[in-house]
């Protein structure tokens, strides 16, 4: 004979709880005892409940779990429910409920959320953005791209470079830089809204500033930003 759990129960009728035992009722349902004192036995119980019928939910915080049953009836457990309690899912919500208890595990979790976070922040939507990248069509990239530039060449002035060094520079990217398909390169004074500065835009250019070029001490540098921003278009960065 199990050991009588104490529990509330509340009749359906009256609004305050009332002192009860239960114990397990031929596996097939538990016996409810109304009693004051511990009984010796729950035998001649007050009511029988069928596992069917009843409705377990689990402790959540400070709040113990409880059985809803028939006629607005309900069980309230002073702590965990016992273990021979035949309810479906009543050790999943119990180990819920533990957990959510454990300032370890409360620690851990947070420790594990905020890693998460991070590593989706970091590593997460820039590749998901990569691949959904790859995934738009070329005349989606021109479409946007061309809006890109149209913004860019209205905030910008036409470029005061010697047009012999601008021919040098787009030749010398030509010939050691683009690979299969070369950008449309275009100087542009940067003034205050691009500054010295470099864009590669998804429909194939790269605007360049003056700026840039000037503060460059060799072809070679600019060449070098001019590769840096071949790569953003290779690898489809500036969507």
């Amino acid at each position: 004979m199990k050991r009588p759990v104490e529990v509330k129960f509340y009749d359906g009728i009256l609004a305050e709880a009332r002192r009860a035992w239960i114990v397990p009722d031929q596996q097939q349902g538990i016996a409810l005892k109304l009693d004051e004192d511990v009984p010796a036995q729950v035998s001649d119980a007050d009511f029988y409940f069928a596992y069917p019928d009843m409705a377990y939910i689990g402790g959540v915080g400070g709040r113990k779990p409880i059985i809803e049953l028939p006629e607005e009836r309900r069980i309230e457990f002073l702590s965990k429910a016992p273990h021979w309690l035949r309810i479906k899912y009543k050790d999943i919500y119990h180990a819920i409920w533990e957990f959510e208890r454990s300032p370890i595990l409360i620690f851990f979790s947070m420790i594990i959320v905020i890693s998460a976070v991070i590593i989706i922040l970091k590593w997460g939507i820039p590749y998901s953005a990569k691949q959904l990248a790859k995934l738009l069509p070329e005349q989606t990239l021109v479409e946007v791209g061309n809006r890109t530039e149209q913004q860019l060449i209205a905030q910008t002035q036409p470029s005061t470079l010697p047009a012999e060094q601008q021919t040098r520079l787009k030749t010398l990217y030509e010939q050691k830089i683009a690979v299969g398909k070369p950008a449309k390169i275009i100087f542009r004074q940067g003034g205050s809204s691009m500054g010295m500065n470099a864009a590669a835009i998804p429909n194939n250019t790269i605007i360049v500033t003056d700026e840039l070029v000037k503060i460059s001490g060799t072809d070679e540098e600019v060449l070098a930003v001019l590769a840096h921003e071949q790569g953003h278009l290779v690898q489809k960065h500036s969507m």
